[in-house]
């Protein structure tokens, strides 16, 4: 029960909060496991995994690194894709990607429309456990 809460509690990193300087693999492997935590099912040893992320970057869903290296807007692009690819195939996710990306707040306004359902799910959730 407190998994299911813990959940529906999550909420993305603010795009503020993401770090700005380029992240190595290791430091980005890192941050999106620490960061993403409560997604976790059971038996999952991350979220990414280094082959995972150098696929995205190969099949164009995400900006390839610089220098080996990611920048905060390939981070909040990575942790979108976690999300889309638990619905969608790699190519609904990387064409909804492009999408949301012609809106400057597209990270902000994603975020906010998943806490917004978590919100009521979870509300849900607590009601049907009072009853």
């Amino acid at each position: 029960m407190s998994d299911v809460l813990e959940f529906l509690n999550y909420e993305n990193p603010n795009y503020d909060a993401i770090p700005d300087i380029p992240l190595y693999m290791d430091q980005l492997l890192d941050y999106l496991n620490t960061q993403m935590n409560p997604l976790l099912r059971k038996g999952e040893d991350g979220i990414f995994t280094k082959t995972m992320i150098n696929n995205y970057a190969k099949s164009k869903v995400i900006e390839p690194p610089e220098k080996k290296k990611y920048k905060r807007s390939t981070i909040a692009d990575l942790i979108l894709v976690y999300h889309l690819k638990q619905c969608f195939s790699l190519q609904d996710t990387q064409a909804l990607l492009e999408i949301f990306k012609e809106d400057a707040s597209y990270y902000a306004d994603f975020s906010q429309a998943q806490k917004d359902i978590l919100d009521n799910i979870a509300q849900d959730y607590r009601h049907l456990l009072s009853t």
